[in-house]
């Protein structure tokens, strides 16, 4: 009995035993583990695959899309548990925690989150009808990957009034495109827009042709990528509040009815051109621009009025001050104001560092700009340029004194204009003058000094601080009396002097006229016209009313180009030092000159032909005998006509170089 009892007992035992060993053997190797590795949830036929991340279960879903009643795909720790069970959820628009418990014991928090997304159209969108604006905000869209194009330009094309429901719109991240076919006042349902690639609302090209479009304004822009080009609108506002920084240009063209411009957070764009502004603009603010990456324009129409059976030309009568540019710090390209009739103040500058140009034209009441603190830089080939044109009242144009790299180009009708510079690039000066009386010392290029009519009828230029001219020097104007350049010894292009009756030619140091290794010529379009049809501008031409003295050129050797033109000479004509004319010496349009002894070149040696048109009264030719000789007058270089005597080549080769007496 003991021993069966015995048996029983060990029997029992070793089963425990047993039974305990096959558990330790079978404990899964992902004992340890707590981890959620996938989830994906489904509703109406969608599947919305999570991202893990950091413990954080993220399901991204469009804006439009709930989540209740999804069915739950978690894949998990096959040995963990997991709790709550996601089989027994409904609600998966909700926050909430899930914790993953080990075989071992061991605890993993997960925060699942949902993402409402929203709704991206690939591609451009194209909205030409009403029933396809419709259509579109029926989508639900939100972001448009391409552009958005509303309207059309076709002849026939169905007239789209609202665009309201664009409202649900934040995002277009090529550009908005109105064409001529939207015809609604505002751009109410744009104004949840945030960003976009650009606004373009009819082109240069193809203007606006509907004016209903009243107001222009897009509230929530800060940034854009591309260009805002505004061509024909009839808005009379254009107003962006929030707008801080276009990658583009701000183009503003042709809108007729525009009186006030707002951009009051702007601060850095690429050109900023408000152009062919109308006559009743009166606001333009823009207070925190800093940096213009192009051109500064700000340009009114100008043209032809009539009022009261009188016809006149006029430009913007209502804008009298432009403010907002104290924090301007820099314009790449060129700042231009034109056609401004009241227009009292220009901007306060004295942030403005750096600039490309500047371009002022017809400002009846301007006096005077200040640009002192400016450096000029161009991004193109030519060289920075200052323009001040048909400024009725300007005067004075203060700067750097050094402008090496720049050009100025000054056109005035009624004042003269003071200047500062004391070195220059080229100096284009045609005005109303009694006296120029430059501060010029160096230039670099070309200097022009043209004279209007309606002056004084004694008229001074002095540029006694010029030692040189390596480009060409232009001085025109009939009531001019004295040219006083004292210290000029070289002109290294073409020079045309036509000044006035008996007037003065003071050039006691100039040496050489166009003997640069590249000469430079006037351009054509400067050129005044010549008194004799058949003889051109030499590349140094005298015209003068009066006689040249041994005084004007005294010591002028060499006369390289084209030659030597003189045109209304009396009396008598001398360069005592004279030894090269490398062209011809050409001259017309006189009365006195009886012979060669009136022309006084006591050291010429070298000619290379002669052209004389209406010297009514020469006749002895014997002094360019020698120069027809030697070999240098050919036969094709030697032109008579119109004189006393007109003697041909071969006459003077025979020794017919006056009339037989």
């Amino acid at each position: 009995m003991k021993t069966i009892k015995f048996n029983l007992l060990f029997s029992l035992f070793f089963c425990i035993f047993a039974v305990g060993c096959s558990d330790k053997d079978e404990i899964p190797v992902d004992a340890d583990d707590n981890y959620i590795t996938s989830v994906v949830l489904s509703v109406n036929d969608k599947t919305y695959e999570a991202v893990i991340e950091n413990n954080t279960i993220t399901v991204t879903v469009p804006y439009t899309v709930s989540l209740d009643g999804a069915k739950a795909s978690f894949d998990y720790t096959p040995s963990a548990k997991i709790f709550p069970d996601p089989a027994t959820i409904t609600d998966w628009n909700t926050e909430r925690t899930f914790r993953v418990t080990s075989y071992n014991g061991t605890i993993n928090d997960y925060t699942y989150v949902v993402v409402k997304d929203e709704i991206r159209s690939e591609g451009n969108v194209e909205l030409k009808t009403p029933s396809e604006v419709a259509a579109f905000i029926e989508s639900g869209v939100t972001i448009i990957k391409g552009n958005l194009i509303i309207g059309s330009n076709a002849e026939n094309a169905e007239i789209i009034n609202d665009i309201t429901g664009l409202s649900i719109l934040k995002e277009v991240e090529g550009n908005i495109i109105i064409k001529n076919s939207f015809t609604g006042g505002t751009l109410t349902g744009l104004d949840n827009i945030t960003s976009i690639g650009g606004l373009l609302i009819g082109s240069e090209e193809n203007p606006l042709q509907d004016t209903s479009l009243e107001m222009i304004s897009m509230s929530k822009i800060k940034n854009v990528t591309g260009d805002i080009q505004i061509y024909g609108s009839g808005a009379s506002i254009i107003e962006f509040k929030e707008l801080e920084k276009v990658e583009g240009n701000v183009i503003f063209n042709e809108n007729t009815k525009l009186t006030q411009i707002s951009l009051p957070l702007l601060k850095e764009t690429g050109s900023l051109e408000f152009k062919v502004l109308p006559r009743e603009f009166s606001s333009i603010s823009v207070p925190n621009i800093v940096t213009v990456n192009g051109n500064l324009s700000i340009e009114s129409i100008y043209g032809e009025v009539e009022t009261a059976g009188m016809r006149f030309f006029m430009g913007n009568t209502e804008l009298k001050s432009i403010e907002g540019f104290d924090k301007l710090t820099l314009v790449t390209g060129v700042w231009s104001i034109m056609n401004f009739d009241v227009l009292e103040n220009l901007p306060k500058l004295q942030g403005l560092n750096q600039l490309g140009g500047v371009f002022i034209r017809q400002l009846a009441l301007i006096e005077s700009l200040d640009i002192s603190n400016v450096s000029f830089t161009s991004s193109s080939p030519t060289h920075p340029c200052i323009t001040i044109e048909y400024c009725n009242k300007f005067n004075n144009l203060i700067t750097k004194e050094d402008l090496t790299d720049v050009d100025v180009r000054i056109i005035s009708l009624n004042t003269a204009v003071k200047t500062n510079f004391t070195k220059i690039n080229n100096f284009y000066y045609n005005a109303n003058i009694d006296t120029f009386e430059s501060s010029l010392q160096s230039i670099t290029g070309n200097l022009s000094i043209i004279q209007m009519s309606g002056q004084s009828s004694k008229n001074t230029i002095d540029l006694s601080g010029i030692n040189s001219i390596p480009g060409y020097l232009l001085i025109t104007g009939s009531s001019i009396t004295s040219v006083k350049a004292s210290n000029l010894k070289s002109i290294g292009g073409q020079s045309i002097l036509q000044v006035g009756v008996d007037a003065i030619l003071d050039f006691p140091s100039l040496t050489t006229v166009c003997c640069a290794s590249s000469p430079e010529y006037i351009e054509e379009d400067l050129l005044p016209g010549s008194p004799v049809k058949n003889i051109e501008w030499g590349s140094f031409t005298v015209f003068l009313d009066g006689a040249i003295t041994d005084s004007f050129f005294p010591v002028l050797s060499h006369i390289g180009g084209t030659g030597l033109t003189l045109f209304r000479i009396y009396e008598s004509a001398s360069f005592p030092s004279l030894e090269v004319i490398d062209g011809s010496l050409k001259f017309g349009m006189t009365t006195d000159f009886i012979s060669s002894d009136h022309l006084k070149f006591p050291k010429l040696l070298k000619l290379s032909g002669v052209h004389f048109d209406t010297v009514r009264k020469f006749s002895d030719y014997t002094f360019f005998k020698k120069f027809i000789d030697d070999g240098q007058i050919t036969e094709s270089n030697w032109k008579i006509e119109n004189c006393t005597y007109n003697p041909t080549y071969q006459d003077m080769k025979e020794g017919r170089c006056k009339p037989a007496e």
